[in-house]
C-alpha cells in the first residue's frame, strides 16, 4: 500500500522528534542550561548551518539550471503569503481575544519548519541536488519573514532592522554559492574546503534540534492549554490540511524542475516553525499562542507528514 519512501519519512520524522525530545529532557535535568543557548545558537547559525549550505550547493549540477535559481525563492515567498492568507481566513475560528494573541497566531501559522526538519528528510529521500534547491527556496521564506512577518508581529516595519536580520550568515552563504556556481568558479574551490564543510555541516542538524528541544521545554512551562482547543484545531486545519493542498496546487499549476517539485512536496507537509516563538518574545507578543501552534502541528505532523509526502509523490512527480 505504501512505498519505501513513506517508511523513510516515518523513520526520519521519528528520529528528528526523538532528538528534539532529548534536548527537552536535557533542559529539564539542567544538563543543557539556558546559559549556553546564545552561544550554541550563534555556532549553529554562523558556522555549522553555512557549512551545510556550502557542502550542498557548490558543484551541484541542479544549480546549473537557471530555473532552479530564480523560481525557488518565488515559491518560498509564496509559501509564507499563503500561510498568512489562511491565518487571516481562520482567525475568527481561533477565538483569540487580544491583539498580541492574534498577531502571534498569524505569524506562527504563516511560517513552516523550513530547515531543520526538511533537511534530514530530503537527505533521506532524495539527493544532494534537491538539497541545494531547498536552500535556494528558503531565500524567499527569509525575505517574507523579515518583511511581512516583522510587519505583522511588530505593527511596523523597520527597513534597517529587516535588512540587518536578512543579511545573516546562512543567507550570505547561499548567495555566495549561487554567485560562485553561476560564474563557474566552483571548480576552483579546493577539495579540503568540502571536507571541512562536510564535517561541520554534519553537526548542524543534531545540535540545532537539541537546542530547539530545550527552548520548547522552556516555552512549555509557561503555556496553558486549557483554553486553546479552538486555537489548536484552527491551526491544524491550516498547517496540516489546507496549506499542503494549496502548495500542491502550485506544484500542479506551475512548470518547474523535478528538484523544486520534491522540495515543495516536503515543505508542504511541515509543521509550524520555532522562529515565531522567538519573534513573539522579542516584540512583546504572545509566546504561548506561538508555542501551542508549534506543539500541536509538530505532534500532528508525525502522522500527517508521511501521508502528504506519499500523496504528493504519487500525484505530482
Amino acid at each position: 500500500m505504501f512505498s519505501d519512501p513513506f517508511f523513510s519519512v516515518v523513520a526520519t520524522a521519528i528520529s528528528v522528534f526523538l532528538v528534539t525530545s532529548l534536548g527537552a529532557y536535557l533542559r529539564k535535568k539542567e544538563r543543557l542550561t539556558d546559559m549556553v543557548d546564545m552561544n550554541v545558537m550563534w555556532l549553529v547559525i554562523n558556522i555549522l548551518y553555512p557549512s551545510l549550505v556550502v557542502n550542498a550547493m557548490l558543484k551541484n549540477p541542479a544549480l546549473d539550471n537557471v530555473e532552479n535559481i530564480f523560481l525557488p525563492p518565488v515559491m518560498g515567498f509564496c509559501s509564507v503569503l499563503i500561510g498568512f492568507l489562511l491565518g487571516f481566513l481562520l482567525l475568527g475560528a481561533a477565538k483569540l481575544k487580544s491583539d498580541q494573541e492574534k498577531r502571534s497566531y498569524l505569524l506562527a501559522n504563516a511560517i513552516n519548519n523550513f530547515g531543520f526538519l526538511p533537511i534530514p528528510l530530503i537527505m533521506a529521500l532524495y539527493d544532494r541536488e534537491t538539497l541545494g534547491v531547498l536552500f535556494v527556496h528558503n531565500i524567499g521564506i527569509d525575505i517574507a519573514i523579515w518583511s511581512f512577518g516583522i510587519l505583522v508581529i511588530s505593527r511596523t516595519i523597520s527597513v534597517k532592522d529587516s535588512l540587518k536580520r536578512l543579511l545573516n550568515a546562512p543567507l550570505c552563504a547561499i548567495a555566495s554559492c549561487l554567485f560562485i556556481t553561476y560564474f563557474d568558479l566552483d571548480e576552483q574551490v579546493p577539495s579540503f574546503v568540502f571536507k571541512t564543510t562536510q564535517l561541520l555541516g554534519q553537526a548542524a542538524i543534531p545540535i540545532a534540534l537539541l537546542l530547539v528541544g530545550s527552548l520548547m521545554y522552556d516555552a512549555h512551562k509557561k503555556s496553558d492549554f486549557s483554553d486553546g482547543v479552538r486555537l489548536i484545531f484552527s491551526s491544524l486545519a491550516i498547517r496540516v490540511v489546507l496549506f499542503p493542498l494549496c502548495y500542491f496546487g502550485l506544484v500542479w499549476l506551475i512548470p518547474m524542475s523535478l528538484e523544486l517539485k520534491r522540495v515543495m512536496i516536503v515543505e508542504a507537509a511541515q509543521p509550524a516553525a520555532m522562529l515565531p516563538i522567538v519573534l513573539a518574545k522579542q516584540y512583546g507578543q504572545s509566546t504561548q499562542v506561538a508555542f501551542i501552534v508549534l506543539l500541536a502541528t509538530s505532534i500532528a505532523s508525525i502522522f500527517t507528514m508521511p501521508i502528504w509526502i506519499e500523496l504528493g509523490t504519487r500525484w505530482l512527480l
